[in-house]
């Protein structure tokens, strides 16, 4: 036990530094203060390390006991390790003196006619360095056992504690309801499912291998019993334990003693019902856009392409001027309604909510978005994004850029002589260029289906990007370049209210589609 009290003092104070050994190290240091000349070759020979000082406060280095050696107990009032960890051992005469010392502060007491035997003065000054110590363990056991209640009372998690036998040792009362029935218990002792015996098997294998396990998705077994309905099954099984439909992501560690032996384990599961529902509607949102886009594609592409078909065969055998006239305008109706299933296909795809997203060079998808999407030499790109990378599914993010350069190239200026630049946010990225721009009233709307102010297009381009944007989990604005050109910013922490959106929300909008399917079908 190493106090950090050290004192000034002038070179010439009487310090008497020796020891035993002359070599303290390791030891407890005894600080003599007073008339203590005896009392100090006592505690020396009673294989001590002691200094030595006037007063308390001419000690130069740390000491872990202070021997006070004063005729009356008052030498005790300006002694500053009374009021601290430090324990003091006040040696003077008789009974009464005994006493006051303790009364005074005093952790021990010696008397003077004993204070000169090493074997009496050795085993009190251990006695008391002894108990200090154990103060102070105590002390640090209690803070670390306050602590642990207030975990295990109040964190609303499920924690616990196993030993080596798989049994609770331990259980957060915040969780459960009634953590006594876990105690001295195994997972199947408590819920009889065969889901607890594959838990009971982890626990196992992680004290045996001593390895842990993170983020094991399990269901959640109810310690609530019914009865089968049907009489074969009910004589067959009795009561049994169901699951709830809850689902909840564990993580457990080997619990080991002070030489390293596993002695049990420490879990932490959390709920994860609410999400892995969310996650499943997403999955059903995506299979439902797959099905779309497949309905699209051939209900609507195929009798295009039939018309198609016979709009060539017509054009060959028709030479009138202005009925061919009249064949042109069929075909670019057909080229754009081409355009606007090719769009509506993207545009359900992309709203597909990305599940593999990887790191992905920002700079490089650019380049590659460009040269795929910008046809010419008029229009430049200025690539300044540096080494950012995001977590993003790299085609579907070529998409994105690939439908911004398009619109600044066609949008921007009327002769495609524009400049697109694109460079790193403190939260994600952005795309510019030194165009028109987007008059600010019209700087919301440009992202909704069909929003257009060219008599070709379709519409959807911007829409597009706003999909994929939201199909990561990233915030997308419009607002405007320095130069006043167009400028759509990226916020890859703010989530956009797409296919992210508020589970509460999602569920409502779900279920209100189901009560319509039924309303229809009734």
């Amino acid at each position: 036990m190493t106090t950090d009290r050290e004192r000034a003092a002038s070179p010439d104070d009487g310090v008497d530094s020796t020891s035993a050994d002359g070599d303290d190290a390791g030891s407890p240091v005894v600080l003599v203060v007073g008339d203590g000349g005896d009392v100090a070759a006592a505690l020396r020979t009673a294989g001590l390390a002691v200094r030595r000082a006037p007063t308390e406060d001419r000690a130069t280095k740390a000491f872990d006991c202070l021997v006070v050696v004063a005729d009356a107990v008052a030498a005790l009032d300006d002694v500053e390790s009374v009021h601290s960890a430090v324990p003091v051992v006040f040696v003077g005469g008789g009974e009464t003196a005994a006493e006051a010392a303790f009364e005074a502060g005093a952790d021990e007491f010696v008397a003077a006619a004993d204070a000169t035997a090493p074997a009496v003065v050795g085993a009190r000054v251990r006695g008391v360095l002894a108990r200090a110590e154990n103060s102070l363990l105590e002390a640090d056991l209690a803070r670390e056992r306050s602590l642990l209640d207030a975990i295990f009372e109040t964190v609303p998690a499920h924690l616990y504690v196993k030993d080596r036998e798989a049994k609770h040792v331990r259980v957060s009362e915040a969780y459960v309801d009634d953590a006594d029935r876990f105690l001295g218990k195994t997972d199947y002792e408590v819920f009889r499912h065969e889901r607890s015996r594959d838990t009971y098997r982890d626990d196992v294998r992680i004290m045996e291998r001593d390895e842990p396990i993170f983020d094991q998705e399990e269901p959640v077994v109810t310690s609530d019993t019914h009865k089968f309905s049907l009489r074969h099954l009910l004589e067959e099984h009795g009561e049994f334990e169901t699951l709830t439909g809850n689902w909840v992501l564990t993580s457990k560690v080997p619990w080991h003693d002070e030489d390293g032996e596993v002695v049990g384990l420490v879990g932490f599961t959390v709920d994860i019902s609410e999400e892995k529902a969310y996650r499943e509607r997403l999955e059903r949102q995506n299979e439902r856009l797959d099905e779309f886009a497949g309905i699209v594609s051939h209900d609507l592409r195929s009798p295009l392409n039939v018309a198609q078909g016979y709009l060539e065969l017509l054009g060959e055998s028709v030479d009138d001027e202005a009925a061919r006239g009249h064949l042109e305008r069929i075909e670019q109706a057909h080229r754009r309604m081409s355009e606007l299933i090719e769009d509506v296909l993207s545009l359900a795809r992309q709203g597909a909510v990305v599940n593999s997203a990887t790191p992905t060079h920002v700079g490089d998808a650019a380049t590659r978005a460009w040269r795929t999407a910008v046809r010419g030499d008029d229009a430049v790109l200025d690539v300044e994004t540096d080494d950012l990378t995001v977590d993003a599914d790299a085609g579907r993010l070529s998409e994105l850029l690939g439908n911004l350069f398009v619109n600044s190239v066609e949008h921007g200026t009327d002769d495609g002589n524009v400049t697109v630049r694109i460079g790193s946010l403190d939260d994600g990225f952005f795309v510019e260029d030194d165009g028109s721009g987007i008059p600010e009233d019209r700087r919301e709307s440009v992202f909704e289906t069909g929003f257009t102010t060219d008599s070709d297009g379709t519409g959807f381009g911007l829409a597009i990007v706003r999909r994929i944007a939201e199909a990561h989990g990233w915030a997308v604005r419009a607002t405007a370049s320095d130069s006043g050109g167009a400028r759509f910013e990226f916020d890859l922490c703010t989530p956009s209210d797409g296919p992210f959106e508020d589970p509460e929300r999602a569920r409502t909008a779900e279920d209100e589609d189901a009560e319509h399917r039924e309303g229809a079908g009734g």
